[in-house]
């Protein structure tokens, strides 16, 4: 008989780490949410975690090297640099709306020059970071950083298709259950839906995903249902900032419907940590399914 296949894609902040670790790591805490008798079943499973944390890494550096300390939003026609400060502006925006964060949070935090409430005014997103950073669990360079690599990803062929390329040698024709964890599930997602060659996906597991992020979603439109998967399973902690919408038909329309889950609770720092989604008795319950159904 023919092994299941699972394949875990993650996310970014893993330069320099032992990939088999990694997986390591997935694996023991998958099998923590399963529990003893159904963890022994993960014995008969060939387990892949498709490694591009030391890439997303150099060509974080790059853009890192390429972007001013202070990214000026003037000119007709936005700059990279400027497209990027966009982007970032409204996740900002959509973070505080999420975290409840009164312009009274965020004016305190704004330097007596800069005392403009505008989306269009730098100064004023950044305070809306410095004022996120002040709730605990929160940390607003995270949230740069993961706001970064995600744009970096989306646009920039160079880099997407490199990464893609990784993830797809990973994935089998034969039946393959796919989770992907935070940019992992953008990554997972463009690969399943651009796949050139047929697979058998009998469930795909997004968890503690950006797709439904508006700045996001629009680079990725239209939004199709990848036509080698059966079943799409989303699960997120109403604490992830940054999983800051669901995948429901208003922030990801897509059909057939995504199934959501949103009682994870994430015992992470951060509400966003792999840990605290895998060992989620639901979430491992679905990936089970998936395998052995």
């Amino acid at each position: 008989m023919t092994k299941k296949t699972l394949v875990f894609v993650h996310g970014r902040s893993q330069r320099g780490r032992d990939p088999e670790e990694v997986k390591a790591e997935w694996l023991s805490t998958l099998a923590l949410g399963l529990g003893k008798e159904k963890a022994k079943r993960l014995q008969d499973v060939d387990v892949r975690l498709p490694f591009y944390g030391d890439i997303l890494e150099e060509f974080a550096a790059e853009m890192d090297n390429g972007l001013p300390p202070d990214i000026l939003m003037r000119g007709e026609e936005p700059t990279q640099d400027q497209k990027y400060a966009e982007f970032e502006r409204d996740i900002a925006l959509r973070l505080k709306e999420q975290l409840g964060l009164t312009d009274e949070q965020v004016d305190a935090e704004l330097k007596e020059i800069a005392r403009k409430r505008s989306p269009l005014n730098w100064e004023w997103v950044q305070a809306i970071m410095r004022a996120a950073d002040k709730i605990p669990g929160i940390s607003a360079t995270s949230i740069e950083r993961q706001t970064r690599d995600v744009y970096m990803y989306l646009t920039r062929s160079k880099v997407r298709q490199t990464i893609n390329d990784v993830v797809a040698k990973q994935i089998p024709s034969s039946s393959t259950v796919v989770v992907g964890h935070s940019l992992g599930s953008v990554v997972a997602y463009d690969v399943l839906r651009m796949a050139k060659s047929p697979k058998n996906i009998p469930l795909y597991v997004t968890v503690g995903s950006p797709l439904g992020v508006g700045p996001i979603s629009r680079v990725l439109l239209p939004h199709v249902f990848p036509p080698n998967v059966a079943r799409w399973y989303n699960a997120s902690d109403d604490r992830d900032v940054v999983a800051l919408n669901p995948l429901t038909k208003a922030y990801f329309d897509i059909t057939p419907e995504i199934e959501n889950y949103h009682g994870v609770k994430n015992g992470t720092d951060n509400a966003h940590g792999i840990v605290g989604y895998l060992n989620d008795s639901k979430v491992a319950a679905k990936i089970f399914d998936g395998l052995f159904d």
